[in-house]
């Protein structure tokens, strides 16, 4: 069973422990359960803010994942060097501005962005794709000492401003000179929830 989301209150008992308060203003959605890549296992809750005719303008998806015994050699390893303390736990954090014909262009069908976009369409709606960008806030946060387990967080938003990464380069995290000009975009991703004890 995933973990209980009441009121858009995630609660999880361990892996880690820890409650995650959702912004109203964001949709449960529901959770998804599967397996990426043959390699992990993910437990994501998704919530999103979307028009009436089911276009996502933000989401938030939150992760719970962890590595299958038969992959043994996998670990989770990120070159993120920024750091961000939420309720007293230092997150990785990333910040990238992502071309959307990246995302519609992608055929790893077992991808986590693939597998999410599905669940959406099977929920009647439209992933944020409609602008000519996505912009995405990461938070990580790594498990156990062998890091085989991670609790993500992922905030995202249609953006239709001029680009900010290289127009090929899905994964060019941006640089600080382009941060000052998505300030706001940065509090309201940290804005759409809160992590408790």
């Amino acid at each position: 069973m995933p973990r209980p989301v009441t009121n858009n209150l995630i609660t999880s008992e361990a892996m880690p422990a820890i409650r995650v308060q959702v912004h109203p203003s964001l949709t449960y959605v529901g959770t998804l359960e599967s397996t990426l890549r043959q390699t992990s296992f993910a437990e994501i809750a998704i919530f999103v803010d979307a028009d009436e005719q089911g276009r996502i303008s933000r989401k938030l998806t939150v992760y719970f994942e962890h590595f299958l015994e038969s992959a043994l050699d996998k670990r989770f390893r990120y070159n993120t060097p920024e750091t961000v303390t939420l309720n007293g736990v230092v997150y990785q954090t990333d910040l990238r501005c992502v071309p959307s014909h990246l995302y519609l262009e992608d055929d790893d069908t077992e991808s986590d962005w693939q597998q999410i976009n599905r669940y959406l369409a099977g929920q009647g709606y439209a992933p944020p794709y409609h602008q000519e960008q996505v912009l995405t806030k990461r938070l990580i946060r790594l498990l156990g000492d062998d890091q085989r387990a991670e609790f993500l967080l992922v905030y995202n938003e249609a953006h239709a401003g001029p680009p900010h990464t290289h127009p090929d380069d899905m994964y060019l995290v941006l640089k600080s000179d382009d941060r000052q000009h998505l300030a706001g975009f940065e509090q309201r991703a940290l804005a759409s929830f809160q992590l408790l004890g």
